[in-house]
């Protein structure tokens, strides 16, 4: 039992870690972004002398890491890119994360894009938070060839407030050159619309995926064109405007569309067959009104044959919640259209105390609208408990084309 005690302890104060492989130790490292990874190598001398952080393929650069002073990100950021340049070594995925109040320098963001362009970089994450009110963009044309995902957060800290660069000439030159694009994501840009109908999308031939979340869009009597060939899945949430008079009509063309989520309300009816449709609201306080009530309906309408609708709870209550208009009185006659799953989500209780906490007018209308359809075909109850008290949702509304 001895010598068997003494093998174990010799075993256990061995560094098994330093003598991984290099692949298996940058693998590790990975997961961590390059100023920590580059901080975990003075733990071994081999770490030092190899730069294992160098090779990371994905590169991750969160100015949170180092506080308020922007002159070390600055200098950090210089560093690992002049290093990592030194090496032709194929990235997966480069994250770049400003969050200083002052503007970042047009050197640093150059040169960013030129990395990202350099290393073939298959997905870009750019997001930039600053107190400035000038847009930042490239200097020269970024034209990427091996990107496919790109996702640009361009927010600034005035709240409600438009950058003094908010035209679409800046973004549309910077999309034009993503033509491998096939997912793109953006986020919080202040977009004013002109002089001119937008159509920011269809130079990107290969684009499958979008998500437009959280822009402040201005434009009246201008038009806001989705087309993209390829296009099967879009989401549009969250979208400000100043005035419910200079929302830019949006106009969705796409002969592949699968999914479509959105809060907005389309400028004219689509012919092409959508699988899935999601009507969604953040939340009912913020859009408690006719005017998104009657957002709801129109998107029903000028969406015929969608094979797959889904309402959120936001948006059945949105209808309902004006006196003496129920749900089947509100929307449109789909008689293509029958309601074959309806879930209902309730943390604690019974059913009884379940009907007592929502409105009664949304359940009425539910069970109207659906018995006119050819009934509910089924219902989910999902029970637990949140906290020690009760939480009762109403979850999804789906109708199916049967």
């Amino acid at each position: 039992m001895k010598n068997y005690g003494r093998r174990v302890k010799k075993v256990e104060g061995k560094d098994r870690l330093s003598d991984l492989h290099d692949d298996i130790l940058i693998h590790i490292q990975s997961f961590l972004d390059v100023k920590s990874a580059a901080q975990t190598c003075v733990l071994s001398r081999r770490w030092r002398n190899n730069k294992l952080w160098i090779h990371h393929p994905d590169v991750y650069l969160n100015s949170k890491t180092f506080g308020k002073t922007s002159y070390k990100f600055r200098e950090f950021v210089d560093m690992v890119l002049t290093q990592r340049d030194k090496l032709h070594h194929k990235i997966r995925s480069f994250s770049f994360n400003w969050t200083f109040k002052s503007q970042i320098p047009q050197e640093l963001l150059d040169k960013v894009h030129a990395h990202v362009k350099y290393h073939d970089v298959g997905h870009f994450d750019l997001s930039i938070c600053c107190a400035s009110r000038q847009r930042s963009y490239p200097s020269q044309k970024f034209n990427p060839k091996s990107l496919t995902s790109l996702r640009l957060n361009l927010s600034n800290r005035y709240r409600g407030s438009l950058c003094t660069d908010s035209t679409l000439k800046p973004l549309l030159l910077y999309l034009s050159g993503c033509t491998t694009l096939k997912t793109l994501w953006l986020e919080n840009i202040s977009m004013v619309i002109d002089s001119f109908d937008v159509d920011l999308f269809s130079s990107l031939v290969d684009l499958t995926d979008l998500h437009i979340i959280g822009c402040f869009i201005i434009g009246k009597d201008r038009r806001f064109l989705v087309r993209a060939p390829r296009l099967e899945r879009l989401t549009i949430l969250k979208n400000i405007c100043e005035s419910y008079m200079i929302v830019p009509r949006w106009e969705i063309s796409s002969h592949v569309l699968k999914y479509l989520r959105t809060d907005l309300c389309l400028s004219r009816p689509t012919r092409d067959c959508i699988d899935k449709l999601e009507i969604d609201f953040p939340t009912f306080e913020d859009y408690k009104t006719a005017r998104h009530a009657n957002r709801v309906i129109n998107t029903l309408r000028y969406l015929p044959q969608a094979k797959s609708v889904t309402l959120s709870k936001a948006a059945l209550q949105v209808i309902s919640a004006f006196p003496g208009k129920s749900i089947s009185g509100r929307l449109p006659p789909l008689p293509q259209f029958k309601w074959e799953h309806l879930k209902l989500e309730e943390r604690s209780g019974s059913l009884t105390e379940f009907k007592s906490k929502i409105p009664q007018q949304v359940l009425d209308g539910v069970h109207s609208y659906a018995q006119s359809h050819g009934g509910v075909r089924r219902f989910d109850f999902s029970i637990g408990c949140a906290s020690g008290y009760t939480v009762v949702i109403l979850q999804k509304i789906s109708i199916r084309n049967l």
